[in-house]
């Protein structure tokens, strides 16, 4: 899974699994209060998102050398590690773009159903994570 050094092998520790999930778990109930503005629900979904591609990656005993493409690269290794479809992975980018359009630039616009689209896809990979963790929904 090595790529041009923008991978490296790392053991991972049970206690850091739980911690990313429960991060997942949190941003993911957070992606679905509909009280808050689609804007952040789009980011949580997507924190939710990065988290288990995270997991996912760690489980493998990988991590992703920090740098500017980090999250980029984390999401990239979806189709290894959680089985990704290409349309998942570009449906996981898009919401890397969204989330920095909001951070860097303030200029995301985002609608209750962009919102809930993205919780549900956040729901999808947590489920899939939780899957090859062997624990149910």
């Amino acid at each position: 899974m090595e790529a041009a050094g923008e991978l490296e092998p790392l053991a991972h520790s049970p206690e850091e699994i739980d911690s990313l999930l429960r991060m997942a778990g949190r941003r993911l109930s957070d992606a679905r209060l509909e009280q808050l503005s689609p804007e952040s629900r789009i980011v949580n979904a997507y924190q939710c998102v990065l988290a288990c591609a995270k997991a996912a990656l760690r489980l493998n005993d990988y991590r992703v050398v920090n740098g500017p493409r980090q999250h980029f690269l984390t999401l990239e290794t979806l189709p290894a590690t959680l089985h990704a479809q290409p349309a998942e992975l570009a449906y996981a980018q898009s919401l890397r773009r969204k989330r920095n359009r909001d951070e860097y630039e303030g200029s995301l616009d985002a609608s209750d159903s962009e919102a809930e689209e993205a919780a549900g896809f956040a729901a999808l990979l947590l489920d899939a994570l939780k899957t090859k963790l062997g624990q149910s929904s």
